[in-house]
């Protein structure tokens, strides 16, 4: 028998976006497991500027959503609630609204005042494993960058939060042979992976960044 068969997997570095951060806050959220296997790997994890203002936006929204479904629920409007949410709720995005869907489900039988009362739990855990998460990232975080070309370059990716976040990791990969950029975002980066991997390589030179699901993290690494 040959090799050290303790050696661990050789560690990779990762520039993590917004979303996997909150999958890894929100025990419901369909890839939470993986984020969190993710995030006890050994891997180097780095994100920046940006993403910390996107999990700002975040927390903001948890906050909206603790005062709207206090003053729904305190004017007697449990059912409606709970049957016929956004009937209440307006004005949340697609996301969002999977959030409070998926968080309805949960409380859907109890009372208005334990409804509240698991909302409030349920919001102080969620901030309180991104920001476990967070402490697992590397510091300092990564500037925001101010490169326009290449941002104007993948104006096709549709969302302005999303474009920047991809400028700030192309522009902090090319100092480096090659990383990999972490996500759960099929809408946006993943279906666009083949065309920013042909633009970061235009711009910059060459193909120094990757593009990986959080779910396929483990294979990739094999």
């Amino acid at each position: 028998m040959s090799g050290n068969p303790t050696k661990k997997i050789p560690s990779e570095s990762y520039f993590i976006d917004t979303c996997i951060y909150i999958n890894y806050g929100i025990h419901f959220d369909p890839f939470h497991d993986e984020c969190v296997c993710f995030f006890n790997s050994n891997h180097k994890k780095h994100t920046s500027e940006s993403v910390l203002n996107e999990l700002e936006h975040f927390k903001n929204f948890m906050s909206r959503f603790s005062r709207d479904l206090s003053i729904a629920l305190s004017q007697g409007n449990r059912r409606t609630v709970v049957k016929f949410p956004f009937s209440i709720f307006t004005n949340y995005n697609t996301n969002q609204e999977f959030f409070i869907t998926e968080f309805l489900k949960i409380v859907k039988t109890r009372s208005a005042t334990e409804i509240i009362s698991r909302y409030r739990a349920f919001k102080k855990l969620t901030l309180e494993q991104i920001s476990e998460a967070l402490s697992k990232t590397e510091e300092p975080w990564i500037p925001s960058s101010t490169d326009l070309k290449f941002l104007i370059l993948i104006s096709y990716v549709n969302d302005k939060a999303d474009e920047q976040i991809l400028v700030d990791a192309a522009s902090w990969a090319v100092n480096f042979s090659h990383r990999l950029f972490c996500t759960s975002d099929r809408k946006h980066i993943l279906s666009n992976k083949d065309d920013l991997i042909r633009d970061i390589s235009k711009h910059y030179g060459r193909n120094c960044l990757g593009f990986v699901h959080v779910k396929d993290v483990r294979n990739h690494d094999k």
